[in-house]
C-alpha cells in the first residue's frame, strides 16, 4: 500500500489476476481484458507466449519499451547474458509451478534504479501454462526498500508481514 492507503500498481495487478482465478486455478488469457478493466496499468504490462523452446513477447507496454530503450513485442526471450538467463529461469519457474512470482532487481548499466516484475501464469483448458502476464514497474511504481529476490504467492497474499 502507498502512504495514502491506495494499493500500489503491482498490488492492483495481482488483485486483478487473483479475481480471475477459479478454485485456485490461474485464469486463461480469455478471462482477462486488461485494456478495459485495468487500463491505467496497460503501459506496464507484457504478455509472453510459452513456446516449445522458450518464450516470445506477444506484447509489451509502452512504458517498458521506453524505459528499456527497445521494443520487445514479437521478439524471443534470449539467453545470451546472465541477466537474460535469470529472466528465462524465472519464466520457467512460473510456467512449471503455475504460481506468481515477484522479482525486484537493479537496472543493468548504464541505466539506474530498480525495477520490479510481477509474473502471473495464464493457463489453457487443461491447466497447462500457455502464457505469462507480467507487470514491469520502475522505481516510483513500488515502495522503497523492497528487497531484491522473489516472493511466493503466500508472501504476496500476506505481504510478508503476517505470520504463516
Amino acid at each position: 500500500m502507498t502512504a495514502a492507503g491506495k494499493p500500489e500498481s503491482w498490488e492492483q495487478l495481482f488483485q486483478y489476476w487473483l479475481s480471475k482465478c477459479v478454485d485456485g486455478c490461474p485464469p486463461a488469457r480469455a478471462d482477462l481484458d486488461p485494456m478495459i478493466e485495468i487500463p491505467h496499468l496497460a503501459a506496464h504490462l507484457m504478455i509472453l507466449d510459452v513456446l516449445a523452446d522458450g518464450y516470445r513477447y506477444r506484447l509489451a507496454g509502452s512504458d517498458i519499451g521506453n524505459r528499456l530503450g527497445t521494443e520487445l513485442t514479437g521478439t524471443q526471450v534470449r539467453r545470451t547474458t546472465e541477466a537474460e538467463s535469470k529472466w528465462h529461469d524465472l519464466l520457467d519457474a512460473v510456467k512449471h509451478e503455475r504460481k506468481p512470482l515477484v522479482v525486484t532487481t537493479e537496472m543493468p548499466p548504464p541505466l539506474t534504479g530498480k525495477r520490479m516484475g510481477l509474473l502471473l501464469p495464464l493457463v489453457d483448458r487443461s491447466g497447462k501454462t500457455e502464457q505469462i502476464l507480467a507487470g514491469i514497474f520502475f522505481g516510483k511504481d513500488f515502495r522503497p526498500g523492497m528487497s531484491v529476490g522473489t516472493l511466493a504467492v503466500r508472501d504476496l497474499m500476506t505481504d510478508g508481514d503476517d505470520p504463516p
